[in-house]
């Protein structure tokens, strides 16, 4: 059956010199090469004074890393660099006042924010607390700060001002953003996963492929259990087989194998006897079936 949700994931970031910051602004990224149908972001958690608390979200293309280490977020709809001082490229998913936590952390039921394979989006969490202790933050040591099986947290802004977007900071002076900042807390999503086919099969990996590989090698030996199923029964065992099932095994098999089968296929051309029959079987079989 088609369900909305087959997976609820919480994430748990920290790093390292933590520090208190007015509001946090980070990407979130859907990796493309998973098969992933959609990730619906439900909730952040933070920890700090909190006080007025203000999450906006906007979407942007994937960032890149620049020549001067810094990000450069572009937001669909607005010039580069002016995202920062305007909300009227942001949408508003929360807001609500919170009582202090500096140990546990706050959860913030947002509006869902639904992302497809290769999109992202930035969220901006603001605390309006008069100091700068609302929202504890750390310094960021890689570009991207978390990743998963299917996101990347990626490494964003610290914002040192008590108003939302704005440009003066809390000592009084302009430039009220930081760059490398890391996102510390808790981010929760559900995913929604791409049920197996065969002209699809591509997109599941080598480890998934082999697995794969070894069902349809048991169904046609005559000796094996596994024969007794038919083909659309054997689909439809590996449609309810996740992407992850398959042994990590594999990848380092194939890494081990891969110079004695190149070795063995020059030596077939240089002999002549390569033929159709020694190549992967699986390919030809998906070729012919598809």
């Amino acid at each position: 059956c088609r369900r909305a949700c087959h997976e609820d994931v919480l994430v748990n970031t920290t790093g390292r010199r933590e520090h208190t910051v007015c509001g946090i602004m980070f990407p979130v990224e859907i990796k493309r090469d998973v098969p992933i149908e959609k990730v619906t972001i439900q909730s952040l958690s933070v920890r700090g004074q909190l006080g007025p608390i203000t999450v906006w979200a906007a979407g942007i293309k994937v960032p890149q890393r620049q020549e001067n280490n810094f990000f450069h977020y572009h937001i669909h709809g607005a010039e580069e660099e002016q995202v920062l001082m305007y909300s009227r490229t942001w949408h508003k998913v929360y807001q609500s006042f919170r009582e202090p936590s500096n140990y546990r952390y706050t959860s913030f039921e947002i509006s869902p924010v639904t992302l497809k394979p290769g999109e992202s989006c930035i969220f901006y969490i603001h605390s309006s607390h008069r100091s700068r202790q609302g929202i504890l933050s750390a310094n960021a040591q890689n570009h991207i700060t978390f990743q998963d099986d299917a996101i990347n947290i990626h490494a964003g802004r610290a914002h040192f001002s008590t108003r939302p977007f704005g440009s003066i900071n809390i000592w009084g002076y302009h430039g009220a953003w930081r760059d490398d900042c890391a996102f510390v807390g808790q981010l929760r999503y559900c995913v929604t996963y791409i049920s197996w086919k065969p002209n699809i099969h591509i997109h599941f990996g080598y480890a998934y492929a082999q697995m794969v590989l070894t069902l349809l090698m048991c169904r046609r030996r005559s000796k094996s259990p596994i024969s007794l199923l038919s083909d659309d029964n054997l689909y439809l065992i590996l449609q309810m087989c996740g992407f992850n099932w398959a042994s990590a095994c594999y990848a380092t098999k194939r890494k081990r194998n891969r110079p004695r089968i190149r070795k063995m296929i020059q030596s077939q051309k240089n002999d002549g006897s390569l033929n159709h029959s020694s190549c992967l079987p699986w390919r030809m079989f998906f070729k012919r079936r598809v």
